[in-house]
C-alpha cells in the first residue's frame, strides 16, 4: 500500500509539474500573438487659470480600444512605462470638450507602439469651462410698490456691473436683475439703502461690485 501511495504522490506531482510547464509556454507563446482590449491612457490637462475654471472632476485617463501583442497591451493595462500625455486647453477650439479624432491623433502620436482603434465617448469632457465676462443692468422691482403709492425718484448706483465666470453659466443669464425693496411694499421711501448682489448669482460668478446703494422716494396718489 505505502509503494503505490508514494508512486502516487510522485506521479501526481509529475502531472501538476507537466501542467505548469504546458500551461506557462502556452501563455508565452499566446502573449506573442497580436490582441485588441479596453485600455486606459494616461492624460495631463493643462489649463490657464485666467481663462479657465474647473466645472467638474477632471479625468486623468482616457478609456480606449486599442490594438497591440500581448505582452505590450498587458504592460499598458498595468499601466507600466506609460508618460502621460499633456493637452493644453489653450490649444483647442472648446475647453470643455475635445473631439474623438482630434483626441485620437494626440495619443497616437504619443503611444506609437498602440493601435488605437476608438474611444468610447463621442467626445472626451475636460472638466474645465472658459472664463467669460458680461454686463448686467439693475433694475428695481416696481410692481410691489404699495396701492395708492407711486415713484417720483429711482435711482440705483452703480446700475451696471461686470460679472465674470463659466460661459455654460453666463449664457444662460438674461441681461438684467430685478430687486425688490420691501419698504416699497409698505409704501415707505428709502434712502442710500445697500443691496447685496450675491445671493442674485451663482457663487462662480464674480462681481465687479458686491452691492448697490438705491435711492427710492413715494409719494402719495392725490
Amino acid at each position: 500500500m505505502e509503494t503505490w501511495a508514494n508512486r502516487f504522490k510522485i506521479n501526481l506531482k509529475a502531472a501538476i509539474l507537466c501542467l505548469v510547464v504546458s500551461a506557462a509556454f502556452w501563455f508565452l507563446k499566446a502573449m506573442n500573438k497580436r490582441y485588441a482590449d479596453a485600455i486606459y491612457l494616461p492624460i495631463n490637462i493643462i489649463s490657464t487659470p485666467s481663462k479657465h475654471i474647473k466645472q467638474e472632476w477632471v479625468p486623468g485617463k482616457v478609456k480606449v480600444n486599442a490594438s497591440a501583442d500581448g505582452w505590450y497591451l498587458l504592460s499598458r493595462k498595468l499601466g507600466l512605462g506609460m508618460e502621460p500625455i499633456d493637452i493644453e486647453l489653450e490649444s483647442l477650439t472648446s475647453c470643455s470638450r475635445i473631439p474623438s479624432d482630434y483626441l485620437i491623433t494626440l495619443l497616437k502620436n504619443q503611444f506609437d507602439n498602440l493601435e488605437i482603434n476608438y474611444l468610447y465617448e463621442d467626445s472626451f469632457k475636460t472638466g474645465y469651462d472658459e472664463i467669460v465676462s458680461k454686463k448686467i443692468k439693475i433694475k428695481l422691482n416696481t410692481k410691489k410698490t404699495r396701492a395708492g403709492y407711486y415713484i417720483i425718484k429711482n435711482k440705483i448706483q452703480p446700475n451696471t456691473i461686470t460679472i465674470s465666470g463659466p460661459s455654460e453659466i453666463l449664457d444662460s443669464l438674461p441681461n438684467h436683475i430685478t430687486i425688490d425693496i420691501k419698504e416699497l411694499e409698505m409704501g415707505v421711501s428709502v434712502s442710500k439703502k445697500t443691496v447685496l448682489l450675491s445671493p442674485f448669482f451663482d457663487q462662480k460668478i464674480q462681481l465687479s461690485e458686491p452691492d448697490v446703494m438705491v435711492d427710492v422716494e413715494l409719494q402719495v396718489v392725490h
